[in-house]
């Protein structure tokens, strides 16, 4: 089973361990997808999303019967995620049936670079397009890997470079992200991306049927186009030095932008993702401490797309609703001041359960802040609270912004 996983283990916020109390207090249960989604996601073409739905008290995990295998996609923004990737999946492989793919195949012999025709047939499914150690396998990549085989052919290392700019435009065209770490997806973005740059297959868009959902957030379409707008038109190597002049920018210091830049859990989307959301904060105090946190909280995949979401919320709010002058982590909690002197915490999240747990850290919060007559504290979460944790949220002074993060639009 392919596991596609947006969970938050970095946060139990919503621990449902309960103990005996006077307090009402929630546990999980499991849900039905019918009751969760709209009719029209339930199934398509390519896919059918199981009724019973594994609650954990704030994510809701899916199975998902599809043409390219059985995925798992905990959270809903994963599985609006996945959905796109299969759909994208079926019209690439469309691509992959025409005559102008065979003719690709065939002039990709020219090629100089020695296991092209390979790539084609039998792709790989890394975000590089490259079996995983073939560089760290050759001392000279010019000379082991390549061969001049016609001197009218592209450069090798140009030719490398060809691959990851078509598979970011046959991505752009079907509204996926490049960097996925769906392998089904890398393997026929990496097909057509070796056929485009080894054996001339046309990047026109024409060839490719269109219509697959873009998933964004609902208020940030400026942010959103940015992030767009830097992941397919750059290679890895500039989205770096970008991502590495904006934080710097920002007067992080160098050694901490290396290490986030280092990271092996983020992908160079997630990157730019928080980079250019904090780029929006310029100004603010705390964007060192922020970054700093970052970098030590991501342990897994699931930990990074927390993390990215939660920046992403603090870049909306900045942008749709007040500037943020400081950032701070009160116990559990990352914690924005806007210019107004209200409080705004950003939590990824798509049922939340009231708990005793919750109790504990909300009153630890509210108590913390130790908010005065004017303050006021919100919580921006992408999916929503139970009942019982709205009310609970609204005696304790707390304002719900909820269902901000998902807007899913056909094109």
């Amino acid at each position: 089973m392919k596991k596609l996983i947006l969970i938050l283990p970095l946060i139990l916020f919503f621990n449902y361990s309960t103990f005996s109390h006077a307090t009402e207090y929630e546990s999980p249960v499991n849900r039905r997808a019918s009751k969760i989604l709209p009719s029209k996601l339930l199934n398509g073409p390519h896919y059918k999303i199981n009724e019973t739905v594994i609650s954990h008290g704030y994510m809701n995990t899916f199975t998902v019967q599809s043409d390219f295998g059985v995925f798992e996609a905990t959270g809903n923004l994963a599985l609006y995620k996945l959905i796109n990737e299969i759909n994208a999946i079926a019209r690439l492989n469309e691509v992959k049936k025409s005559k102008a793919f065979s003719d690709a195949l065939k002039n990709s012999a020219k090629s100089p670079v020695k296991f092209a025709q390979s790539m084609i047939e039998n792709p790989t499914g890394t975000v590089t397009g490259v079996p995983k150690g073939v560089f760290s396998l050759v001392g000279n990549i010019k000379t082991s890997l390549f061969s001049k085989k016609d001197p009218s052919t592209d450069s090798t290392m140009e030719e490398l470079a060809n691959v990851s700019k078509c598979k970011r435009e046959y991505a752009r065209s079907v509204q996926v992200d490049v960097y996925s770490r769906n392998e089904e997806l890398q393997k026929v973005l990496n097909s057509l991306g070796w056929a485009c740059a080894a054996g001339g297959l046309s990047l026109s868009v024409a060839t490719i049927p269109m219509g697959s959902p873009v998933i964004t957030l609902a208020k940030t379409a400026k942010l959103a186009q940015d992030v767009s707008d830097a992941i397919y038109s750059q290679p890895p190597s500039r989205l770096r030095q970008l991502n590495e002049k904006r934080l710097v920018g920002l007067g992080v210091s160098q050694s901490v932008v290396k290490q986030f830049l280092d990271h092996p859990i983020y992908t160079p989307t997630q990157d730019t993702v928080i980079s250019i959301s904090l780029d929006k904060l310029a100004g603010a105090s705390g964007l060192e401490s922020y970054l700093e946190y970052v970098n030590i909280s991501a342990e897994t995949p699931e930990d990074a797309y927390f993390i990215t979401v939660m920046t992403l919320l603090l870049g909306e709010y900045n942008e749709t609703k007040a500037k943020i002058k400081d950032l701070q982590s009160v116990g559990i909690f990352i914690v924005a001041t806007d210019a107004n002197g209200h409080y705004i915490v950003p939590f990824p999240l798509d049922y939340g359960v009231w708990s005793e747990m919750t109790d504990r850290r909300i009153t630890n919060l509210v108590n913390a802040l130790n908010l005065k007559t004017g303050n006021k504290l919100e919580f921006w979460v992408t999916g929503t609270l139970s009942p019982l944790a709205k009310r609970n949220f609204k005696s304790n002074g707390i304002k719900l912004v909820d269902n901000i993060a998902v807007n899913i639009n056909s094109q």
